[in-house]
């Protein structure tokens, strides 16, 4: 057979995709399908990646398929809750169910700012203003009169 499946590998290549900004409070997110099934000799084994993962707070969502077997489905929910993420079976509902537990996991990540806006009422101007107009109005007519 030609090819391969290195399945860590993957992981940790879109693990390492991401900038070098750790300290920077952001959601960082991959989420991951496949099904496990290794084929070929690793560099980075998927539990090595997914504690790479863990370690750059990147949580990792994986999809896993329909036919996996029971030893790979297990593997890779293992490795998907040890990088913060969750396991979800292949389905027409996998993506919804990933999207709400993201909103959940960022709104919950999301440091609320408030912002405090003074408007000036600029009362005392505006009627200095008019007082000078009705003067200017006023002294105008005595003039011409």
């Amino acid at each position: 057979t030609r090819g391969s499946s290195l399945i860590g590998d993957g992981l940790a290549s879109c693990v390492y995709s991401f900038p070098k900004l750790e300290d920077e409070e952001r959601t960082r997110i991959i989420i991951f399908t496949t099904d496990n099934a290794l084929e070929g000799d690793p560099i980075v084994t998927l539990d090595k990646a997914a504690e790479i993962a863990k370690k750059k707070k990147i949580m990792v969502y994986g999809i896993g398929t329909t036919i996996m077997t029971t030893d790979d489905r297990n593997n890779f929910e293992k490795a998907m809750k040890t990088a913060n993420g969750k396991f979800y079976e292949q389905s027409n509902h996998a993506v919804k169910s990933i999207v709400k537990d993201i909103e959940k996991s960022s709104k919950s990540l999301v440091a609320t700012r408030f912002e405090t806006k003074e408007t000036d009422l600029p009362t005392v101007p505006f009627i200095l203003l008019l007082l000078s107009f009705a003067g200017i109005i006023i002294s105008t007519r005595k003039v011409i009169q």
